[in-house]
């Protein structure tokens, strides 16, 4: 089981901009150096408390602060971005950084300014199955290149993995007809329609240039304390963060995140990953103090790794 780390970084009202990003390069080093698998950004918009509207700015620099872990964003939202954009923009950083690019691809929740001046509706399944199955023409195209010069060697080369986020059924069907991962975010959706959605892909995978075979990846709201009275504010610190953005049309779940010790929250996200017939478990710190959030990574890295010497020795 590979453990991975998504970054829905809050821009703290006493931290600069700047000195946000640097921090968010921070955690991307630890995270690299605690042997997790990816380090993934949040891609936020519409929303007015988390960072990040353009996240392949920000991937660039945090390719180039890490060397060997994978680097990615959840996600790519369609359709703010054609086809041609994603393919060439990620084969590029692919090759630039060492084969090692993720791309998120996720169906826009919602209609904004900016899908209005677009004149597009974000939540048309057709619209995006059609860009989806471009993006596939596309990566399949130019992996066949001829490199006969220096852009057709960087699309011949990159070949970042594609995951498509399914927060619903409605995009199960296309994540496995062009062969992607299947990113299952538990924090939007834990119920029943995940897990059937999770094994109508799995049964129905086709093997691409994207991935040789089905690939499911859960992600879980995490944080870990020490002792009961911060494990208990953290609960009273999540609750409030997820007031403040949830939709107002969706239900509250209160087990979307997981927060204990790092023993509690190992033990919890091992389930968790059993129940969903996850390959891959990519944990949300979503903790709004840095310095906290980086505290979670690392604790759950070393609780993970002596929950693994009690099972293996």
């Amino acid at each position: 089981m590979k453990y991975s780390i998504l970054d829905f970084s809050s821009q703290e009202t006493t931290v600069s901009a700047k000195k946000n990003l640097n921090e968010r390069i921070k955690l991307a080093r630890l995270t690299e150096s605690m042997d997790y698998h990816r380090f993934w950004i949040s891609e936020n918009e519409a929303n007015s408390i988390l960072v990040g509207s353009t996240p392949e700015l920000i991937m660039a620099h945090l390719a180039l602060a890490t060397d060997e872990i994978r680097i990615g964003s959840a996600g790519i939202m369609l359709p703010y971005y054609n086809g041609e954009k994603i393919v060439d923009t990620f084969k590029t950083m692919d090759v630039v950084r060492n084969n090692r690019i993720d791309v998120g691809v996720g169906q826009a929740a919602g209609k904004n300014w900016f899908s209005k001046k677009l004149n597009e509706d974000p939540t048309d399944y057709h619209v995006f199955e059609r860009e989806m199955k471009e993006v596939q023409h596309l990566l399949e195209k130019t992996n066949h290149m001829k490199a006969e010069n220096a852009y057709t060697s960087l699309m011949k080369n990159g070949n970042p993995e594609i995951f498509i986020i399914n927060s619903n059924a409605r995009n199960t069907p296309i994540t496995a007809e062009i062969g992607a991962g299947f990113f299952a975010p538990y924090y939007l959706n834990s119920s029943e329609e995940l897990k059937d959605a999770i094994r109508y892909y799995q049964e129905h995978f086709v093997q691409s240039n994207v991935l040789e075979k089905a690939h499911v990846m859960l992600a879980v709201f995490v944080a870990i304390g020490s002792t009961p009275q911060e494990i208990e504010q953290l609960k009273r610190d999540f609750n409030q963060w997820d007031e403040l953005q949830q939709a107002s049309d969706r239900e509250r779940d209160p087990n979307r995140a997981i927060i204990g010790t790092g023993e509690e929250v190992v033990e919890r996200v091992s389930e968790l990953a059993k129940d969903y017939l996850a390959d891959e478990v990519m944990l949300i710190p979503n903790i709004e103090n840095n310095q906290k959030r980086a505290g979670t990574i690392q604790s759950f890295a070393e609780a993970l790794a002596e929950h693994r010497r009690a099972l293996f020795g």
